[in-house]
């Protein structure tokens, strides 16, 4: 099945403050909030993410995607990488911007 083959993603719409993506599996969704800061760092919280429920084989990686944003507090962006934070200066991940046409 080619549904099992994708790879995780997620797009920021921060017109209306709402992430949405995909877990490798499971398309997901919700919204964030940007506090304080700049373009570059500053403060974010996102809200318990919904995520559709496919049962996904080889996709074991699933739950601790979806961790990462309920724990992540601040972010910074250094060129087209996105570094999430929850406490203390050490990334719980980073992504890197991919520019589709």
């Amino acid at each position: 099945n080619e549904d099992m083959d994708r790879e995780a993603y997620f797009v920021l719409h921060n017109n209306e403050n709402r992430i949405s993506g995909n877990t490798g599996c499971n398309n997901m969704m919700g919204s964030y909030e940007l506090k304080e800061g700049s373009a570059q760092q500053g403060e974010i919280t996102f809200s318990p993410l919904a995520a559709t429920r496919m049962a996904c084989i080889g996709v074991d990686y699933e739950h601790e995607y979806l961790i990462i944003f309920e724990g992540t507090k601040s972010y910074s962006i250094e060129n087209d990488s996105l570094s999430l934070f929850s406490e203390g200066e050490t990334p719980v991940a980073k992504f890197v911007a991919v520019y589709l046409r």
